[in-house]
């Protein structure tokens, strides 16, 4: 005739089953949460050219046609899948085909329309590159400073990097030390200042390019 089993060892098996269902699953997360099953992302060298970059600008103050008081600042938030190049690292070819970008700053001395053409970019202005790639690689941090970056260009703005005299700064991550560092975004923004002319609090980027080396 078989024992019932005690409350002790009830509760041995119930910790038994417990510990063998935990394992797995705590492997799993720590993989899903960059643990020690996700592999190390590589730096990479090389020269990537990127098209078809979309996404919106945001301006503070909003741009008018006879503006504020002082500068602007200023934020890009940018994405593409259209990215080639020749990469490599850690011993490996690496194909990078998107990338996400963010560039923050500012610029001086006016958020008129009248003003764009001559406004000067200020220092340390920071671009942020997030790569799509196959195997991951680390991210890229760009500081740059001056140049006059917006052009008009038919009906509309483009904002251009290096125009005008804009130089590298520090740089960090994939590709660095960068040099050059090359962009053109064209904007949603009207050209000529005819009357009625923005505001601008945002504007889309319909259409640009980059290229980091």
């Amino acid at each position: 005739m078989r024992k019932p089993i005690g409350l002790l060892g009830s509760l041995t098996l119930l910790l038994t089953l417990v510990g063998v269902l935990a394992i797995p699953g705590s492997s799993g997360a720590a993989a899903r949460l960059g643990g020690k099953g996700s592999p190390a992302l590589i730096t990479a060298a090389g020269t990537v050219t990127c098209t078809k970059v979309k996404g919106v600008a945001t301006f503070s103050p909003k741009l008018t046609r006879t503006g504020t008081p002082g500068g602007d600042k200023f934020q890009f938030k940018l994405a593409t899948n259209h990215c080639t190049g020749q990469v490599g690292g850690g011993g490996q070819v690496i194909t990078v085909t998107g990338a996400n970008l963010t560039i923050t700053g500012y610029w001086n001395p006016t958020n008129s329309c009248a003003g764009l053409a001559t406004d000067v970019l200020g220092t340390n202005i920071t671009w942020k590159f997030h790569w799509i790639s196959s195997p991951g690689i680390t991210a890229t941090s760009v500081l740059t400073t001056g140049g006059t970056p917006w052009l008009p260009s038919g009906a509309i703005y483009k904002f251009n990097f290096p125009q005008g005299g804009g130089t590298i700064g520090a740089s960090s991550g994939s590709f660095a030390p960068v040099s050059p560092l090359t962009a053109s975004f064209r904007t949603a923004i009207a050209n000529p200042c005819a009357p009625g002319w923005g505001p601008y609090p945002t504007t889309t980027i319909t259409s640009g390019t980059f290229t980091v080396n």
